[in-house]
């Protein structure tokens, strides 16, 4: 859960600084996951260097599973390839598309109906990590998947 809060007190720091950007995925990257699939509500983030996006994506309420959510991960490192860092906040409903942001959260520290999911890129650290709910109303982080390479398992490492 601590991951999951400074995840989106960050995304939310650059959202107060950040430009619009195309959500069209740049000619450079290259998608090779075929399953995944997502609706975009949202992407936006910084023009300048380092390019971190942040946003929300509509999944469909049967695919909050290990399997589905996995694959939406890589999907989107591979669709973004070329972001420093990706926030994106998963909903499971249109209807909720837009109620709630990240700045929400921050504001009110309740947690945030909507949400469903939270993933995080980090490419400079290496932390990729996706957690959410296999139920509307569980916790956002009841599941939680790091895909990180770099990551440290040995029982000294802590969460930072």
């Amino acid at each position: 859960m601590k991951y999951l809060i400074v995840s989106m007190l960050c995304c939310l720091s650059v959202c107060f600084a950040c430009q619009s950007v195309s959500s069209q995925t740049s000619e450079k990257c290259v998608v090779t996951v075929k399953d995944g699939k997502y609706e975009k509500a949202s992407i936006g983030g910084t023009l300048a260097n380092p390019l971190i996006l942040g946003g929300t994506v509509l999944v469909k309420p049967k695919n909050f599973n290990r399997e589905f959510m996995t694959k939406l991960a890589r999907r989107l490192k591979q669709e973004y390839c070329e972001a420093d860092e990706i926030s994106v906040m998963i909903v499971d409903s249109k209807e909720y598309m837009g109620t709630s942001t990240l700045m929400d959260y921050a504001r009110s520290k309740q947690k945030i109906i909507n949400m469903r999911g939270f993933y995080n890129f980090d490419r400079k650290s290496g932390k990729d990590m996706i957690v959410f709910s296999t139920v509307r109303g569980n916790p956002p982080d009841e599941i939680q998947i790091n895909l990180s390479t770099r990551f440290d398992k040995s029982p000294m490492a802590t969460d930072e």
